[in-house]
């Protein structure tokens, strides 16, 4: 649901929601990313990467052990 997954982004890391947002809601490219935030592509790549599992975990998880969300920036 909803609020499922706003906790679950909630709970990614900063750098890793930054990474995930600029590619796959603003659509900019991988390369384009790594320009704005001064990390080389493959940080990029790995960031989307470490953002979509966790997400993906968090949503797989029965609602009974999901966390609560953290303050925006932990």
């Amino acid at each position: 649901d909803r609020q499922a997954l706003a906790q679950a982004f909630l709970r990614l890391k900063v750098e890793h929601r930054a990474a995930l947002v600029l590619v796959h809601y603003v659509g900019h490219s991988p390369q384009e990313v790594a320009d704005i935030l001064s990390v080389p592509v493959g940080t990029v790549y790995s960031r989307v990467h470490y953002a979509l599992r966790a997400m993906r975990e968090a949503l797989t998880e029965p609602a009974s052990n999901r966390l609560p969300a953290t303050e925006p920036g932990r």
